[in-house]
C-alpha cells in the first residue's frame, strides 16, 4: 500500500512461518 505521504509499504508471507518478519518499503 502507499500511505498519505507517498511511502510504499508491502508484506509477503514466506514459506517458513517461524522465520522473522521482513518488512520492505521506501523511506523506512
Amino acid at each position: 500500500w502507499i500511505d498519505q505521504i507517498g511511502n510504499l509499504h508491502g508484506r509477503t508471507e514466506g514459506n517458513n512461518i517461524t522465520a522473522p518478519t521482513l518488512i520492505i518499503g521506501s523511506h523506512l
